[in-house]
C-alpha cells in the first residue's frame, strides 16, 4: 500500500499498479508508480509525493467486521431511544 500526497490531499493506493491512474491532478503512469521515485509527475507536470504508509494510516484502512456491543455502549444506545421501564425491546440482530 503507497499513500499519494497532492495538493494537501491524499489518497491510499496499492503497492503495485496494473495500469495506468486517472486521478484529478492527472495521469499516473504505471512505470513512474512502480519505480522506487517518491515524487512522481503527472501528465499535467504536477508533482505528486509516494511514501509508505504509517501504523495510523493502516489502520484507519482497515475492514472492520461484526462487533460485541458492551454493557456501556447498549446502556447509551438504550438512552438516546428512550426506553423506560415496562417497553418490550426486539432484537433483530444482524
Amino acid at each position: 500500500m503507497k499513500i499519494l500526497i497532492a495538493k494537501e490531499r491524499q489518497k491510499i493506493y496499492p503497492d503495485k499498479l496494473e495500469q495506468d491512474i486517472n486521478t484529478n491532478e492527472g495521469i499516473i503512469r504505471k512505470k513512474d508508480y512502480n519505480s522506487r521515485k517518491e515524487i512522481i509527475t503527472t501528465h499535467k507536470g504536477i508533482k505528486i509525493l509516494k511514501i509508505n504508509p504509517d501504523f495510523h494510516d493502516l489502520f484507519n484502512n482497515m475492514k472492520r467486521g461484526p462487533q460485541i456491543i458492551r454493557p456501556e455502549d447498549s446502556a447509551l444506545i438504550i438512552f438516546l431511544l428512550g426506553v423506560m421501564e415496562g417497553y418490550n425491546v426486539l432484537d433483530c440482530g444482524g
